[in-house]
């Protein structure tokens, strides 16, 4: 069978991405021939059965945000993606704008089978700026607009499932995100040294740098923290997707704060293996990938209890009320002080 796999970009630092690309060379060795279209790919290598089309995109962020809302209008892209998937039976999607794409192609083609995955778009809320809020309310409204005409929408959580719902009145399925780091390995890299951590301990935070990951309200409880454990550092891991933002992170976070920026897999594995806690203040997700794969190390999990967590947290996960940084600080000295 040919499949179609439409996502927004290709990137090694982001967990749709990472997903879709787990799913494309399950597709392929399976013996289906797989076509990704994309705006921009980072992945150089894709293996057997796998052809990976790019459709260009604004290399500005400001001008690449504004593209992806208004991405339907560029109607000679459209006819690019069409064309290129045409010999194909089966279209899955992840997220808006492409899906522009899959509803273009399903009413000209009502046989082939289009699946939606739902991986939600962020509260408006969980952003500060009113540019932000107005951006993502539309984007919000876009999404649900496009996935209308899907065959199946397959939602990451419940929470989605229940969001979707509320606001469409379309049914789904849950199928929870699996691990995509490969945790049998045995990883070479000397993290501590490398990153400047030494034989202190350290709090891991994985994701994208961006002010709805809450990582502002992470350091400020750190800093609570670290008045009973002054040896203590925070690891932040992930790419700056937010200029102004990473550079207030650098202007209110101290000397035993390290921002990695993007790390390899084994190198992330490592960080995982030999942290004392894993903590998150990201005050929307629509899964929360690094929860999971923190659990898979069997390590103790400070979070705020919002979307999805409650459905993910295990007996090592403590929950607490979104934005209250105080219990967030006092629910990580508890963790580090019974691990």
């Amino acid at each position: 069978m040919k499949i179609a796999i439409l996502t927004p970009t290709l990137y090694k630092y982001s967990g749709i991405d990472r997903v879709a690309y787990k799913q494309a060379k399950e597709f392929a060795a399976q013996g289906n021939t797989v076509k990704f279209i994309t705006f921009k790919s980072e992945i150089e290598s894709h293996g057997r059965n796998i052809e990976v089309i790019e459709l260009g995109m604004p290399s500005s962020s400001f001008f690449e945000r504004v593209y992806r809302l208004f991405f339907f209008l560029d109607y000679f892209k459209v006819i690019t993606a069409k064309k290129a998937i045409h010999d194909c039976q089966k279209i899955i999607c992840h997220s808006y704008p492409m899906s522009v794409i899959a509803c273009k192609v399903k009413k000209e083609r009502p046989q082939i089978k289009y699946i939606y995955y739902n991986h939600g778009v962020a509260e408006p809320s969980a952003f500060e700026s009113i540019i932000e809020k107005v951006y993502l309310r539309i984007f919000g409204k876009l999404s649900n607009h496009f996935l209308k005409n899907a065959d199946e929408v397959i939602c990451i959580s419940k929470y989605l499932q229940n969001v979707l719902e509320n606001e469409t009145g379309i049914g789904s399925k849950v199928v929870y995100n699996e691990l995509v780091l490969d945790h049998s390995i045995k990883p070479k890299t000397k993290i501590k040294s490398k990153f400047g951590i030494g034989e202190d301990r350290f709090i891991l935070f994985v994701g994208r740098v961006s002010p709805h990951k809450g990582v502002h309200l992470l350091i400020k409880a750190f800093k609570l923290v670290q008045e009973k454990d002054k040896d203590l550092k925070l690891v932040i891991v992930g790419k700056n997707t937010f200029g102004k933002y990473a550079k207030r992170l650098k202007d209110i976070a101290a000397d035993n704060v390290i921002i990695t920026g993007s790390v390899s897999d084994e190198e992330l594995i490592d960080f995982y293996r030999h942290c004392s806690l894993y903590a998150t203040a990201s005050l929307w997700e629509g899964f929360d990938l690094p929860i999971i794969e923190a659990q898979k190390e069997v390590k103790p999990i400070v979070a705020f209890d919002i979307g999805p967590h409650f459905e993910i947290a295990d007996k090592n996960t403590m929950l607490v009320e979104k934005g209250d940084v105080q219990a967030f600080a006092l629910a990580i000295n508890k963790a580090l002080n019974e691990e």
